[in-house]
C-alpha cells in the first residue's frame, strides 16, 4: 500500500500500473475494551457501511474479518491510552462505528455522498449494546417492522440521529452509527 496525496492510501491493481484512489475517513470504533479513534480508507464510491459489510475486489464481493485503521489512538475502558500507526480490529468484536465530523443524511452511511433516495419512514429504536445504550432511527420501507430491519443479511446496520449513552451515564449525539447487529442484546421500538 502506498500513500496517495490528499486522498490517502492508493492501492495498486494486480498486474497493472493503475492505482485505486482511496479516501481517508475519520472514525471511532467502539469495542468492549475501549474506543479506537483513527482512519479507515474507502474507495471513492464506497460508503462506511459498504466497507464494514463487504468489499469489492476485482469486481467481486469479498468479506474481510478485520477492519484496518491507521493513525490510531486507543482509549481503553480503564482510562489508559495508547497510540499506534496501524491496527486491525476483528469485526466480530466491534460494537458500533461512528464517523468523526459527520454530515447529516439518512442514506449517506455517514459519508455525505449523494445516493439514490428510496422513500423510507423512521422507526425509533432503543438498542442495548453492552456497555452502551443507543436510541436512534432505523429507516424502513413501507410495511417493515423493527424485526424486519434487524433480520437482514448485513452484519452492520445504519442508525441515524443517535444518542449514545455510555456506562458512566454521559451521552453524546451523533448523526450516524453503523451497529454490529450480533452485539445487540435486545432492542425495542419506541414512539417518537
Amino acid at each position: 500500500m502506498e500513500t496517495g496525496h490528499e486522498s490517502g492510501p492508493v492501492l495498486e491493481a494486480t498486474g497493472s500500473s493503475k492505482h485505486i484512489a482511496k479516501e481517508r475517513l475519520a472514525v471511532c470504533v467502539y469495542t468492549s475494551i475501549g474506543i479506537f479513534s483513527g482512519y479507515v480508507h474507502c474507495i471513492r464510491s464506497q460508503r462506511l457501511l459498504d466497507l464494514l459489510n463487504s468489499a469489492l475486489v476485482g469486481g467481486l464481493r469479498a468479506y474481510f474479518d478485520f477492519l484496518p485503521l491507521t493513525q490510531v489512538t486507543i482509549y481503553f475502558s480503564d482510562g489508559t491510552e495508547a497510540t499506534t500507526k496501524t491496527t486491525l480490529i476483528n469485526k466480530d468484536n466491534i460494537l458500533f462505528v461512528t464517523e468523526v465530523g459527520q454530515t447529516s443524511g439518512i442514506d449517506s452511511g455517514g459519508t455525505g455522498k449523494s445516493l439514490p433516495r428510496v422513500s423510507k419512514s423512521p422507526v425509533v429504536a432503543n438498542l442495548c449494546v453492552p456497555p452502551y445504550k443507543l436510541r436512534g432511527e432505523m429507516h424502513s420501507i413501507k410495511g417493515q417492522r423493527l424485526s424486519d430491519l434487524l433480520n437482514t443479511g448485513d452484519r452492520f446496520l445504519p442508525i441515524t440521529n443517535v444518542e449514545i449513552v455510555a456506562p458512566s451515564g454521559d451521552s453524546q449525539a451523533v448523526s450516524f452509527v453503523a451497529i454490529n447487529k450480533a452485539q445487540i442484546i435486545y432492542s425495542e421500538e419506541t414512539s417518537h
